[in-house]
């Protein structure tokens, strides 16, 4: 979670604004400071990107069955061998 926050701090480097809503006051000059700095943002929001894209697919993933997982219906062996699990039902 920290590398996320972290991430979402670096397009804010190169932005002299105190609110980000609000158009800049004066031209962004072209020099090699401004433009790595947006190249540093712009990195981190297509890290964010990337994270955000692994995360949803091992979620997608972890939700496909599995061959050793159990399906739905069917009984464990441990179930049925179980005599006081029989003697209750």
């Amino acid at each position: 979670m920290r590398l996320l926050s972290a991430l979402f701090v670096l397009p804010t480097l190169g932005d002299k604004r105190r609110w980000h809503w609000e158009q800049p006051q004066e031209q962004i000059p072209e020099t090699l400071t401004a433009r790595l700095l947006a190249l540093i943002g712009t990195s981190g929001l297509i890290m964010l990107r990337l994270q955000m894209v692994v995360v949803y697919f091992r979620a997608a993933v972890a939700k496909l069955p599995s061959a050793s997982a159990p399906h739905h219906g069917s009984t464990r062996s441990s179930d049925q061998a179980s005599p006081a699990r029989s003697a209750w039902h």
